[in-house]
């Protein structure tokens, strides 16, 4: 309860507007607290912050203290029009009518009036400015303040970085993508060499099989990533380091301890604000810098994943060494009460967890709980953030963040809403995948190779990322699920207890979203899937072979299977490729069949009760399967990687792209072998990758 009224209370508090204070804003605030101080108790100040409405009225309500302001600001610069404005749009912001007019005046008075300050307690006139007690708190200020200036390009710099990065991608994947042709431009020796040794290699022997290092675990990005992340982290180190200065003597502290731990614990949390709504842009699924740089969702969420840890480092330093710094000035029991700096330390630790629950193997462990949390606390920090910036005149930044959250948020259900809430027919397939058949309205068309969120009904609440395809028809939208644990899962349990292993219900898809390759370019296109990576990946070729693609351009699909029971669930997309000119391969590594699986290959029960020798049943089992799928050529034990590439590049006129979908182990072996070809051939050789990590 007392939460919810702190954020009420908080809600309604005056938020401080930004201003980069420069020299000028310095001169104002050392001015202020000058006067503060001369004038023997007739304006009181906190001594942890000077922004409170008893003193914004008696510095700019008081008359006296008014004019010893004009004095002070006056007197000190041949360019006295700037600090004047300043301190009268300061008045302003805090509801205190004032104009330049009315400030000049005063300084009139204050010449004529003004006297030195006495120790009396009382305010008979204008405070006369010493100059050199003056001096002394300029210096505090000036530099005080040109740190927070400081700090603030600083994190703009941050994201100017990434900025950079994202023109970068945008220029070279909308320029291979408008024209394919630019491919072949840069095949010569350097550009040969960086593709083989920078973009396209994992960092390690893997990408997409994790790693684990004691209780952590974790992908490893691509070279490429891996570079920009690290001068990312070099830059944040370079820019916390660089430009802080201390006065020589700081009448605003106590102790030179405080005085270091003031600067630096601002530059830290300045920088780390800085991050916030980059950090929320990157996680948004409408995010449109996948538009401009046409990556993959998987990329942004690397990029969120590792600025997000940065960001939070950065705050967190900011809170313990503000913390360490009060308490030292002995103001801690003063403020700490204070709603600003409570929802400071709570959006801290709101942080802190986000970061500890995000790790991979929590993630894949209890996923639904993991998103319910990071959503939670996000919000949670966010809110935090906003009220304890608003005294510090940052709150923009929190703004900022909580409106594309929103944005994001109100676009997603406009894209629910659009497809609406149809009743799908749900099948499980050979105990191992669904196979969920919806009606689609007519406005709404899939992307060849993109993905969208599909929500069923018994679980509304959880959605899952799934590639979804349009049926040959053209009617309805299919999804194959692998049946995992969670929402899959009890689906699948409910499915059993039905009469065909099929019913009927409601469900909610929200997309679609992702691209398709740019391969129109390239001369012969290979596409690899594994398993449930069959999709997409027969999605983009068959959307290929009938809309995009050139008439000399080759088509090759091949599909890895554990066994004959994976085709149950695809044999009307399969019978489809027999009208399109994609040539298929289907490579099954266990040729053995069940009872269930052999109902489409129209023969007996009898045949799975024969005992026969793997020669025999695999003579037997190719007879059946080329009987049954004539244009489709069956091979039988794992697909050797390395041989399709080979003989692929080989085939190829002038160029060939492999694109790949399935078990992340063979996706690496591609990549690999990709890799490894490259420097062998003349021939322009690309990879592209369908699979991300969602988890």
């Amino acid at each position: 309860m007392r939460i919810i009224f702190l954020f009420i209370s908080l809600a309604l508090a005056r938020d401080v507007p930004f201003r980069y204070w420069g020299k000028d804003g310095a001169q104002m605030l050392s001015c202020a607290d000058y006067v503060v101080h001369a004038s023997n108790g007739v304006c009181r100040k906190s001594d942890y912050h000077w922004r409170d409405d008893s003193l914004t009225k008696c510095l700019c309500e008081n008359e006296d203290i008014y004019k010893s302001m004009a004095g002070c600001l006056v007197g000190e610069h041949m360019d006295h029009q700037r600090p004047a404005q300043l301190f009268v749009n300061y008045c302003k912001s805090q509801g205190v009518w004032t104009n330049l007019f009315y400030f000049f005046e005063a300084y009139n008075s204050y010449r004529e009036d003004a006297r030195n300050a006495n120790s009396s307690g009382a305010l008979e006139a204008p405070i006369k400015v010493d100059k050199i007690e003056l001096a002394r708190w300029n210096e505090a200020y000036t530099t005080l303040y040109a740190n927070k200036d400081r700090s603030f390009v600083f994190g703009m710099v941050l994201l100017c970085y990434w900025g950079a990065v994202f023109f970068a991608a945008a220029v070279f994947n909308w320029t291979t993508a408008l024209f394919p042709q630019t491919r072949l431009w840069f095949n010569g020796r350097k550009s040969t060499a960086l593709r083989r040794y920078f973009t396209l290699p994992a960092m390690r022997q893997s990408k997409l099989l994790s790693k684990k290092v004691g209780v952590l675990q974790f992908f490893s990005p691509s070279r490429l990533e891996t570079t920009i992340l690290v001068v990312f982290f070099l830059l944040t180190i370079c820019l916390l380091a660089s430009g802080i200065h201390f006065p020589k003597e700081d009448l605003l502290h106590n102790s030179k301890v405080v005085t270091k731990m003031h600067h630096i614990a601002n530059r830290f949390g300045i920088l780390g604000m800085s991050l916030v709504p980059l950090v929320v842009l990157l996680a948004g699924r409408n995010n449109i810098l996948q538009w401009i740089t046409r990556w993959n969702y998987g990329t942004f969420m690397l990029y969120h994943r590792w600025i997000a840890r940065v960001c939070v480092f950065l705050i967190v330093i900011h809170s313990i060494l503000a913390c360490f710094r009060a308490g030292l000035a002995h103001v801690l029991t003063e403020v700490a009460g204070s709603a600003w700096l409570v929802c400071g330390y709570f959006g801290t630790i709101c942080g802190i967890f986000i970061c500890a629950t995000g790790i991979l193997r929590f993630r894949r462990a209890h996923y639904e709980l993991f998103y319910v949390l990071h959503l939670v606390m996000g919000v949670v920090f966010l809110a935090s953030s906003w009220v304890h910036l608003s005294r510090l005149g940052y709150s923009f930044l929190s703004t900022i963040a909580i409106t594309i959250w929103l944005v994001d948020r109100a676009i997603r259900l406009v894209r629910l809403a659009t497809f609406g809430f149809p009743v799908a027919t749900v099948t499980m397939c050979a105990n191992e995948t669904l196979r969920v058949v919806i009606p689609k309205p007519r406005h709404w068309y899939a992307i060849p190779g993109g993905h969208s969120w599909l929500f069923f009904g018994p679980k509304f609440w959880q959605s899952h990322p799934f590639t979804c395809y349009e049926s040959v028809s053209g009617r309805s939208l299919i999804f194959l699920c692998g049946i995992k644990g969670g929402v899959t899962g009890h689906v699948a349990r409910s499915l059993a207890l039905e009469p065909g292993k099929s019913k009927t219900m409601r469900v909610a898809v929200e997309g679609p979203y992702g691209e398709s390759m740019p391969t129109k370019g390239h001369s012969s296109v290979v596409f690899l899937a594994g398993g449930n990576g069959i999709p997409g990946i027969f999605a983009e070729a068959y959307g290929k072979a009938l809309r995009h693609s050139p008439a000399k351009q080759r088509i090759k699909l091949y599909w890895s299977i554990r066994s004959v029971k994976s085709l149950c669930w695809f044999v009307e997309e399969l019978d489809a490729l027999a009208n399109t000119k994609i040539e298929t391969t289907v490579c099954i590594s266990n040729p053995r069949f069940e009872a269930d699986d052999i109902e489409f290959l129209g023969v007996g029960s009898w045949m799975a009760e024969k005992k026969l020798d793997d020669s025999s049943m695999a003579q037997v089992l190719s007879h059946l399967l080329s009987r049954r799928f004539p244009h489709v050529e069956f091979l039988y034990g794992r697909v050797k990687v390395d041989q399709v590439v080979e003989e692929e590049t080989d085939l190829c006129s002038q160029s060939v792209a492999f694109i790949s979908c399935g078990h992340p182990g063979m996706v690496d072996d591609l990549r690999r072998a990709v890799v490894k070809k490259i420097p062998e051939t003349s021939k322009r050789v690309d990879y592209f990758e369908q699979l991300q990590s969602w988890a």
